[in-house]
């Protein structure tokens, strides 16, 4: 498999490392990070294709991450592929249209490595 560089993020250390893994073990060049700081300084210093993060953290959320990446001045941060996991159901009317906006997929957790995988190819929809 043709893999790419993919930024996993969550503030679950054990999610972060089964993901790398998973992605790891099918060809991905996975990096890690526990919160938005984190995955902005391997945003500065990687070129990622595909960002995967939990939607809520302490901290900064992975909508934070997502204004971010399409704020910057990188062509690659404003264009990646960005999914936003969650277990939550509560989600406003207004953060659906941030996310649609951002051109975010949200998807539920748990991921199963399937679902991961396939969104990952860029063939997989929500």
């Amino acid at each position: 498999m043709n893999g790419g560089n993919v930024l996993v993020v969550d503030d679950e250390i054990e999610i972060v490392e089964e993901l790398c893994e998973l992605l790891g073990a099918f060809g991905h060049i996975a990096h890690g990070a526990h919160c938005v700081r984190e995955a902005l300084d391997v945003l500065r210093s990687k070129n990622i294709s595909t960002i995967i993060s939990d939607l809520r953290m302490p901290g900064p959320s992975g909508l934070d991450l997502l204004k971010s990446c399409r704020a910057s001045d990188s062509a690659a941060q404003r264009n990646c592929r960005f999914y936003l996991m969650t277990g939550q159901t509560d989600l406003t009317d207004a953060a659906l249209q941030e996310l649609a906006q951002g051109g975010a997929t949200l998807i539920g957790k748990p991921v199963g490595p399937r679902k991961l995988l396939s969104l990952v190819a860029g063939s997989g929809h929500a």
